[in-house]
């Protein structure tokens, strides 16, 4: 049995100053708890599970046994799943240099499924790194993880002053998403360099997108008032990633 302590202490990480302030988050569900093991780029902090779960994986150590019930009040899913990872956030690399790799920049991206989403997207196309304003959503909100499919523990995700970021990068294509900027079709694909998504009503802030060395959009065809953010960066990366 578990207590109401410990439930309150986890049912706090799903808060973004608690989160920050104990350097841990939460992980939920099979899928994503499985995941997160096999890729070993995070120190598990403490695994809540039920016996079920646990008898199935009897290779992880240290698994506290809570009744379903308890699962419940330990998640913040609608739906619970049968197994809570508590997880040690991870010391950060400095910000990488996009001269020999392509790199996602998002500013004031604000819905963390659409954060969540782009996560994935960017593992898919071999896109490791993700640099983020601090506007951006949490990489650590359970809507953000769970929508990233366990892609969070293969692309590194950071948050600093994206201007004086960009003002680092030098002689390297800068393509940042615009209304009004040339087809994105006749951009040739590239093997290093930064683009950057906006936010999901107003698009890249002017200081951001005046930094860019090229503003690019996909033309619309349809009359749809705009396109998710996530979608987009889908078709550019298809189109740009060699």
């Amino acid at each position: 049995m578990i207590t109401k302590n410990t439930i309150k202490y986890v049912q706090s990480l799903y808060q973004k100053k608690e989160r920050d302030k104990n350097q841990l988050f939460v992980i939920q569900g099979n899928k994503m708890v499985q995941e997160l093991i096999a890729q070993a780029t995070y120190k598990v902090h403490t695994i809540y599970a039920t016996n079920e779960w646990a008898t199935e994986h009897t290779l992880i150590n240290n698994i506290i046994i809570c009744t379903p019930n308890e699962m419940a009040k330990l998640s913040n899913l609608s739906t619970p799943g049968n197994v809570v990872a508590i997880v040690h956030y991870n010391d950060l690399p400095k910000l990488p240099n996009a001269n020999e790799r392509i790199i996602l920049v998002l500013n004031a991206l604000q819905d963390p499924g659409n954060m969540g989403s782009i996560i994935r997207i960017a593992d898919w196309y071999g896109i490791q790194h993700i640099v983020c304003d601090h506007s951006t959503a949490d990489v650590y909100n359970s809507k953000t993880l769970q929508a990233s499919m366990g892609s969070y523990a293969r692309v590194c995700v950071q948050y600093t002053n994206v201007k004086a970021y960009l003002s680092t990068q030098h002689n390297i294509p800068i393509l940042s998403t615009s209304l009004h900027g040339v087809s994105y079709k006749t951009i040739a694909p590239i093997t290093h360099g930064i683009v950057i998504i906006g936010n999901e009503g107003n698009g890249v802030h002017a200081e951001i997108h005046a930094l860019a060395t090229q503003h690019i959009t996909i033309p619309k065809i349809g009359r749809a008032e705009s396109l998710n953010a996530a979608v987009a960066t889908g078709i550019l990366l298809a189109h740009l990633v060699p």
